[in-house]
């Protein structure tokens, strides 16, 4: 199986085992979302979903910048970073 199947195969198993509540998810202090949100990390993605509908809201990779992602202070602010 190549890297990319595996990698698919990996992810397709933990958003599984979010759908069955076998997964719990952590808290980020580093990011203010607008509504509940746990992490769960799925090396290199990170899976942000509601800890109680078990939702998933966005899947991003690990190394973006999180604060910046979640931080609705500023319309233009997000993935794109702060605009002056």
């Amino acid at each position: 199986m190549t890297v990319a199947r595996q990698s698919r195969a990996r992810l397709l198993a933990a958003l599984r085992a979010i759908e069955v509540g076998t997964v719990i998810g952590h808290r980020r202090h580093d990011v203010q979302p607008r509504r509940p949100t746990v992490f769960f990390n799925e090396t290199p993605w990170v899976i942000c979903f509601h800890p109680d509908t078990r939702r998933v809201y966005r899947i991003l990779h690990g190394a973006q910048d999180f604060p910046a992602l979640f931080d609705d202070s500023d319309p233009g602010a997000g993935a794109r970073g702060k605009t002056t």
